[in-house]
């Protein structure tokens, strides 16, 4: 019972790191969109990043019932939760950043050739946060 328990609450917590690097993704596709002004694509990777952070939201509660539910957790509980909430975290930030980059005027910053510095930057961003995924699953 113990294993199948650990088996499911990892399977769940593989399932939430997995739906953090299909949104990382979708800011480096949302950033290339604003630079060359595609609406339909920016409006597609914006529904996806606040699809997947309510998506991400739910699965931590998921594993707060499966933690709870479990006896046999007890002891990886606050390793459990403490990676349920920073993924958590971090899908707020995507969400947060895709927010920002959305309400920025992208004429300005192209006018400033700006706009390859700042996919520079999100790309970076994106890099830092599949390398940290990838350290966190191994």
């Amino acid at each position: 019972m113990e294993i199948q328990a650990k088996r499911k609450v990892l399977a769940i917590l593989h399932d939430e790191i997995n739906k953090i690097l299909n949104s990382a993704k979708e800011l480096s596709n949302l950033t290339a969109s604003l630079i060359n002004e595609e609406n339909d694509d920016i409006k597609t990777s914006l529904e996806r990043i606040r699809a997947t952070e309510d998506e991400v939201e739910n699965i931590r509660r998921k594993i707060i019932r499966e933690v709870a539910e479990n006896d046999s957790l007890m002891g990886y509980r606050e390793d459990v939760l403490r990676s349920a909430y920073i993924i958590n975290d971090i899908a707020g930030y995507i969400s947060g950043i895709a927010f920002r980059l959305f309400n920025m005027n992208i004429s300005v910053l192209k006018k400033s050739n700006f706009d390859k510095d700042i996919k520079t930057l999100i790309d970076k961003v994106v890099e830092s946060i599949l390398n940290w995924m990838k350290w966190r699953v191994h």
